[in-house]
């Protein structure tokens, strides 16, 4: 009979190192896989500012762009109010904006 409650007290103690061994070693993958995908989040986030840095700079070339165009344009329309001569408007708007004008 003791060599029963033994062989029975060696089997749960074997299942109990072996419920341990196969938990120890899958908290470790996970652990590791925790760090692997903590490391591609902060990744990810680092090109998220990256590229909203890149647009925030596009966004106020555009504005740039647009607030000189309209410039521009207010300039065009006072100087040909100004001159009767379209044709001399247009000549001195293309020197003014640097940009080529084709009489065709």
């Amino acid at each position: 009979m003791k060599t029963f409650f033994a062989a029975i007290a060696s089997l749960v103690i074997g299942f109990g190192a072996a419920y341990a061994v196969i938990n120890q070693t899958i908290v470790k993958e996970q652990a590791e896989t925790i760090v692997t995908l903590t490391q591609e989040v902060d990744s990810l986030n680092n090109l998220v500012v990256l590229r909203e840095s890149e647009l925030k700079e596009l966004s106020a070339d555009n504005k740039r762009l647009f607030e000189d165009r309209n410039a521009g344009v207010l300039f065009g329309m006072q100087l040909c109010k100004q001159m009767k001569d379209s044709r001399s408007c247009l000549m001195e708007l293309g020197l003014k904006t640097r940009s080529t004008v084709d009489f065709k």
